[in-house]
């Protein structure tokens, strides 16, 4: 894709429309699905500042946020689409209903109605993050766990202040094939992040997707995407991410799928071993497949580790910094007879004062603590892109 373009006049009514919608706190989610420069907004007049159930089958309408804990279908945030409109389908009416909306005043980002950033917390980063990755070494020697996700945070005062607009545009020009998303909740905060991670998604015909992505290393453009070769390490990782997506599916009962990978994926600046899988629901009649799946693909071996419960327990113990949306999801659900949710990594919440950016990296018995950590600032510089 080359570089971004769009009507400045459009992305100036978007902006606008999205900082009003901060300042009046209402909920806003404005989004991009992979390889398309077709942003969606969504404004939510009366968001719930309460987590609910959400249903794909029962054709439950809006963009979801959820959080890293939560139980998947029980305890989301959905955006409902009081207003929605599409930058590519913009037609005059469109236009008027956001010119009446933000009163036809332009209204900058208002940062001082975030929270403020507490910068005397910090870690010292390197060595408390591969001491923690060597302490979990030894609790992969016990054979309690087999793999283990370790997040950690970088807090950052802005360089220079970006809208929200801004930094979805600087991010569609870095990751072309991720899923790009900034969203605003008074419950929740703002949130941007751009992610090469699909959770799930089912289309008009009800075909249900699915992937396992892990391993990560730095894309040399001088070679071609398939000739970046993977450790053992590596291979292990996304294998475990692989058989655990199998083993939701055997969970259900469920046996007829097409599974495709793993083959190299790129995103941004990164490679990843990615496996898709594709079931056609809507052929074999299951309707409410989505719905049996998501509380038990979330959260992924990808992000939190194998076995789940242990794994979420020493994530507990060892980051500091509590996840919250950082390895939840996102996305749209029934939006145009369609749903995909994709899970919320290379992101980071703004403040008033600064930005909390996030990255983890899977732990296994191969790993080596000084190369996690050159991997997780290789996931960061993701969100610095946006204020370089």
């Amino acid at each position: 894709m080359n570089a971004f373009h769009a009507s400045s006049s459009a992305l100036s009514l978007f902006s606008a429309a999205f900082n009003h919608a901060v300042s009046q706190q209402h909920a806003v989610a404005l989004w991009a699905q992979p390889g398309s420069e077709n942003f969606h907004l969504l404004i939510d007049k009366t968001p719930n500042l309460q987590k609910q159930k959400t249903s794909w089958h029962h054709r439950d309408k809006g963009f979801i946020l959820h959080s890293f804990l939560d139980k998947a279908g029980e305890q989301s945030l959905l955006l409902k689409p009081d207003l929605l409109f599409q930058l590519h389908a913009l037609r005059d009416e469109d236009s008027k209903q956001l010119h009446d909306y933000t009163s036809s005043e332009y209204t900058p980002f208002p940062f001082h109605l975030l929270e403020s950033l507490d910068f005397s917390d910090e870690e010292q980063e390197q060595s408390a993050y591969t001491c923690k990755v060597e302490h979990l070494l030894e609790e992969l020697k016990t054979g309690s766990i087999k793999k283990i996700v370790l997040a950690r945070n970088k807090k950052s005062p802005y360089p220079v202040e970006k809208s929200p607009i801004e930094a979805v545009v600087a991010l569609r020009n870095a990751y072309p094939n991720a899923f790009i998303a900034v969203a605003y909740h008074p419950a929740a905060g703002c949130w941007v992040g751009a992610s090469p991670e699909l959770l799930a998604s089912s289309d008009e015909q009800g075909v249900f997707r699915t992937i396992a992505l892990a391993g990560t290393q730095a894309y040399d453009p001088q070679k071609s995407l398939r000739d970046h070769n993977w450790s053992n390490k590596e291979i292990e990782e996304q294998a475990f991410v692989s058989r655990y997506i199998v083993n939701c599916f055997k969970t259900i009962r469920h046996r007829e799928y097409e599974e495709e990978g793993p083959k190299n994926y790129l995103s941004g600046n990164l490679v990843h071993l990615c496996t898709s899988y594709t079931i056609d629901a809507g052929a074999l009649g299951i309707q409410d497949l989505p719905d049996q799946l998501l509380p038990l693909l979330h959260p992924t071996s990808a992000t939190c580790g194998t076995p789940k419960d242990k794994a979420t327990e020493l994530i507990l113990q060892y980051e500091k910094t509590p996840r919250e949306l950082y390895t939840g999801f996102w996305g749209p659900l029934n939006i145009e007879d369609k749903s995909s949710v994709y899970v919320n990594l290379r992101s980071a919440q703004w403040f008033a004062n600064g930005y909390n950016a996030h990255a983890g990296a899977g732990i296994t018995a191969d790993s080596i603590p000084a190369n996690e950590w050159v991997e997780t600032e290789r996931k960061l510089e993701a969100i610095r892109k946006i204020w370089s």
